[in-house]
């Protein structure tokens, strides 16, 4: 399923999500995880951008970011589905360290956990290489890797994967742009 998904919307069922290609992806894994009998739970977080006052009975909008918090062996393991190339075991930022509450499976007690402060094993944000020569006239010449990790990554590629070919290489060359004058892209 391509693009963002509706990562609240718990009315249509997963086999329905599966078979349009659109709707909320956290759906169709907890359903994959649940028929492969790897315990699961649908996590609802209250994020960054919400109300902090503590509420003895919190109003539902408050807790509006669902991820999925998959129960293995070596410890808990959280997902957000809601971005589709999401890194495995991070959170977006917004969500990290924050007030949640773990959804119950039948017979089991409702949970209040914070999620976990770390920004996952893959790291964030941007890393930029440059090799660069001089030749005679002073002028450079060289190569560069521009290479953006986590979920600046996983949003970066959702926003580039929608152009086509030439316009991706455009938007591409602006962005390089922006720190480098003249820079021109050959390989994307």
């Amino acid at each position: 399923m391509r693009g963002r998904s509706a990562g609240t919307d718990f009315a249509t069922p997963a086999a329905h999500v599966l078979a349009q290609g659109r709707g909320n992806r956290l759906v169709v894994l907890k359903a994959a995880l649940t028929s492969a009998k790897i315990p699961s739970h649908v996590v609802l977080v209250r994020p960054f951008n919400q109300d902090p006052s503590p509420y003895r009975f919190p109003r539902g909008e408050l807790y509006s970011w669902a991820v999925l918090r998959i129960d293995l062996p070596d410890g808990a393991a959280f997902v957000d589905p809601a971005y589709r190339l999401a890194p495995f075991d991070a959170l977006p930022a917004f969500a990290r360290g924050q007030d949640a509450w773990v959804v119950p499976e039948p017979g089991e007690e409702p949970q209040r956990i914070r999620t976990p402060e770390a920004e996952g094993s893959t790291g964030s944000g941007r890393r930029v290489t440059f090799t660069l020569s001089l030749d005679g006239e002073g002028g450079a010449s060289g190569e560069g890797r521009d290479a953006y990790l986590g979920f600046d990554g996983a949003n970066l590629k959702d926003a580039l994967e929608r152009l086509d070919e030439p316009q991706r290489k455009q938007a591409i060359e602006t962005m390089l742009g922006r720190g480098l004058r003249r820079v021109e892209l050959e390989k994307l």
